[in-house]
């Protein structure tokens, strides 16, 4: 029996990673395999608007054309098409752009009130509406901390923040009603308490019925706590027909999945979820910091997640994982196996992390963070890239040559800095030349990488946003000569390496935190003590 009205999955295109139109026809082929019935497609700002060159400038986004090219296969496999942009925040890529400044309160939030924005939100339901049958549509809404904090602030001076953001849905809705559509914004501002006096049953009243709230806690399993929040939350919006449960399926910030995670925390939500009467349960797929992670990587996640939700998987009832690969053409396991990049010691995930990431940019010389990673990393991620190598995943197996690629990459470069700071400590110049040759073949699995990296990409991506990953695989190499050249200077030459001169620390973390559990969402920690911004 099925325990939702609407089992959706939520695509991100806008983040670096704008998949190529086979590649998005593939994805709609396994949603509607698995039994999804929606697929949100997190554009951001990844369309083209008429008089707007400089509004998703060389970032991927779609024409109106390719839009309704992509609704229609949608619609074909039974799967309807609903567009998720902004219409508050998340839109910092405004800034470097000077027609938009006077548009802005802070660097990623629009101006409320401002009446350009209100004529840039009305183009954007316009185009959406042009583009797309579907009349629902997802407007954000999500994470405007600094609303009202900013330029609003100069010319209006201090408001409840909540007040701004209910004032500005209400223009947003007029405006979009004219283009017949009905609203879904995300909940976290909503439920908000900090600096406010705004009380749930004001909230109430002044959310227009045509919207519906998206409850997001990815990382919550506890069913006490989710009830508990869910409570809260209907409070806010009236009753739980107009909340939708938010679950994620893990691939930010790093080089690896983090299915078993993400499975593990989904089924308890969902639980709860229909026994409240949710009636939509929604699977985000979103990329972040790069997006390294290919998005067909966590198919097992949204294959389980629909077992679940169409009843025909439990606690009493196995998954079916030959039906996995009767649609995948490769095995539910070997995809699991992906979250291993994480977890070279193939234990399940103790919390989200991305120690993956960590290993393979923190600085060898500045940043203390491989302090925190077991001394065995570097055979688990050589044995890893063995177990990779032998994969047969059919078309998908340029996912595991990638991270094969990883993990033989990672096998080199794990504690590899703990060892040159080590020698250079004891003026061990033949462990110094050792880790010269380390150095070297280091570079050369960088090398093999790129390569390999290239095809990945260009396979299931377009070409705008891979400037990214090129900046950290290039900065990689220019590093690592660096460290060669200082080290032979130090062998040779006696010249002091004066990274090392200073005692190297572990970062100073939370204690609740380990190498199991941390996840650095600000990379620049990773890579230099210094100002990188």
């Amino acid at each position: 029996m099925k325990k939702f009205k609407k089992l959706s999955t939520l695509l991100e295109v806008s983040n670096n990673n704008t998949p190529n139109f086979e590649t998005y026809k593939k994805y709609v082929d396994m949603i509607s395999a698995f039994g999804y019935d929606e697929l949100y497609l997190s554009l951001t700002d990844a369309y083209k608007m008429e008089g707007e060159p400089y509004f998703n400038y060389k970032r991927g986004g779609f024409t109106a054309e390719e839009l309704k090219a992509m609704e229609e296969y949608a619609n074909s496999k039974g799967i309807e098409l609903i567009p998720n942009i902004q219409t508050l925040g998340h839109l910092a890529f405004l800034e470097r752009h000077f027609c938009y400044t006077d548009m802005l309160d802070t660097r990623e939030i629009l101006l409320v009130g401002n009446e350009r924005v209100y004529e840039l939100v009305d183009k954007m339901f316009k185009t959406m509406a042009g583009a797309l049958k579907s009349r629902r549509i997802h407007i954000g809404y999500d994470e405007t901390y600094g609303l009202g904090t900013g330029n609003y602030f100069k010319q209006n001076g201090f408001r409840d923040r909540k007040e701004i953001l209910l004032e500005h849905l209400q223009k947003v809705v007029k405006i979009g009603e004219k283009y017949g559509y009905t609203f879904e914004i995300w909940h976290d501002m909503l439920i908000e308490r900090h600096q406010t006096i705004v009380t749930p049953e004001v909230v109430k009243s002044a959310l227009p019925d045509s919207v519906k709230v998206f409850y997001w806690n990815y990382r919550e399993a506890d069913e006490q706590t989710l009830r508990k929040n869910l409570e809260e939350l209907k409070e806010n919006v009236g009753s739980y027909e107009k909340i939708t449960y938010t679950g994620a399926a893990y691939k930010i910030n790093g080089l690896s999945t983090q299915n078993d995670f993400s499975i593990s925390r989904i089924i308890p939500q969902m639980k709860v979820s229909a026994e409240l009467g949710i009636e939509q349960y929604l699977v985000t797929v979103w990329s972040d910091r790069g997006a390294w992670v290919n998005n067909f990587a966590v198919l097992p996640v949204l294959f389980t997640a629909a077992e679940y939700a169409n009843g025909n998987y439990d606690e009493n009832t196995p998954l079916d994982k030959q039906k996995f690969f009767n649609i995948v053409g490769a095995k539910f396991d070997d995809f699991m196996s992906l979250d291993y990049l994480n977890n070279p010691d193939k234990q399940p995930s103790k919390y989200v992390h991305n120690r993956s990431f960590r290993v393979f940019v923190e600085d060898m010389l500045v940043t203390g963070y491989d302090l925190l990673h077991d001394e065995k990393m570097s055979d688990w991620y050589e044995t890893l890239a063995d177990d990779y190598e032998k994969v047969e995943a059919g078309e998908y197996g340029y996912i595991f040559e990638m991270a094969a690629a990883f993990a033989r990459t990672l096998s080199i470069r794990a504690n590899l800095g703990r060892t040159i700071r080590a020698a250079y400590k004891k003026a061990d110049k033949q462990a110094l030349s050792e880790c010269l040759s380390r150095l070297e073949n280091l570079n050369d699995s960088l090398g093999e990488l790129i390569d390999i990296f290239y095809n990945y990409w260009r396979k299931t991506n377009v070409g705008f946003g891979s400037e990214i990953n090129h900046l950290f695989l290039g900065g990689q190499l220019v590093r690592n000569d660096y460290i060669m050249r200082v080290i032979r200077d130090y062998i040779e030459n006696d010249r002091k390496i004066d990274e090392l001169e200073t005692e190297t620390l572990p970062p100073s973390i939370d204690p609740q935190y380990d190498d199991d559990t941390l996840f650095v969402y600000d990379f620049p920690w990773l890579l230099t003590n210094s100002n990188l911004q």
